[in-house]
């Protein structure tokens, strides 16, 4: 999945990736989300996130039924050389759709 993000006027993306078995389940997530896979760009800065240094604050994963769920998260990422580093969070839960 790729969200936009914003925040101080700048923008960028993130990819966050699902371990398969969570979808296939539909396994929940309530705690840190350490599970979750994300890479993001902010600000013309690649690199941030998953294969460097991060910490999930928080994060929900409720299924709603077929293939829909929700995602709810609050991490912090970091480049590889831990220059930079963002708070990336959602104001409200995001619901998404996905495929097997």
């Amino acid at each position: 999945m790729v969200v936009e993000i914003e925040g101080d006027g700048k923008t960028g993306t993130c990819k966050i990736d699902f371990p398969i078995g969570m979808l296939k389940s539909k396994r929940a997530i309530k705690g840190t989300g350490s599970e979750l896979r994300m890479r993001c760009k902010y600000d013309d800065v690649k690199g941030y996130g998953t294969g460097y240094t991060h910490e999930y604050k928080h994060a929900e994963l409720h299924h709603l039924g077929d293939n829909k769920a929700t995602l709810s998260l609050n991490v912090v990422l970091y480049t590889r050389k831990e220059d930079f580093s963002i708070e990336v969070k959602t104001l409200k839960p995001i619901e998404f759709e996905y495929t097997l």
